[in-house]
């Protein structure tokens, strides 16, 4: 179930680098022919505000809230049912509360980073109601989703894999001196 929910998000976030990526070359591209000369006729300057211009409406800016409010937030709360599943897997029951203590610093920043993705995520999509009520300031909801959530939801998860990098280091530390205890052991016998 989590390798499900974990491709879904990578297909979203690989969707939104990939978009984000190829408008953001063209832009560059078009503003530098267009400072060196090649659009000197009215309908070549039409052509390119329709295209390569960050005014609504362009090509260029559909194709960047594609990218931005759709696929960014579909990844973001995609993410979530993941760090659900590692909240199940490592000690929590059927409702979601550890079996060692709900409060417990490792579940707030689980439970932080979950409401984080999906709020993000939500955010993020809701910035699309700006294209049918043809009011592109409503935009700034989605806005908020992947540039001002996302802080500190970066800011949680470095504490959330800092820590589960502790704790693997433990884990290993402890099987390789089990593994040499019972190396001695056996010489012993």
């Amino acid at each position: 179930r989590s390798q499900a929910w974990s491709f879904v998000s990578l297909c979203m976030v690989l969707a939104t680098t990939i978009i984000t990526s190829c408008v953001h070359g063209m832009v560059l591209m078009a503003n530098r022919s267009a400072l060196n000369g090649y659009s000197n006729n009215e309908e070549q300057q039409q052509y390119y505000e329709y295209v390569f211009s960050f005014n609504w409406p362009s090509v260029v800016y559909v194709l960047d809230i594609l990218a931005w409010d759709w696929f960014f937030g579909l990844g973001m709360i995609s993410t979530a049912p993941c760090l659900s599943w590692h909240r199940h897997r490592s000690g929590a029951d059927e409702n979601g509360d550890s079996t060692t203590s709900s409060s417990s610093p490792a579940n707030i920043i689980e439970r932080t980073l979950i409401v984080l993705f999906l709020l993000s995520g939500t955010l993020s999509l809701a910035g699309l109601v700006a294209i049918p009520l043809d009011n592109i300031d409503i935009r700034m909801i989605g806005i908020v989703g992947y540039a001002v959530v996302t802080i500190p939801l970066f800011v949680v998860m470095g504490i959330f894999l800092g820590r589960n990098r502790q704790r693997d280091d433990t884990a290993i530390a402890e099987e390789a001196f089990i593994e040499q205890a019972q190396f001695h052991n056996n010489g012993k016998e």
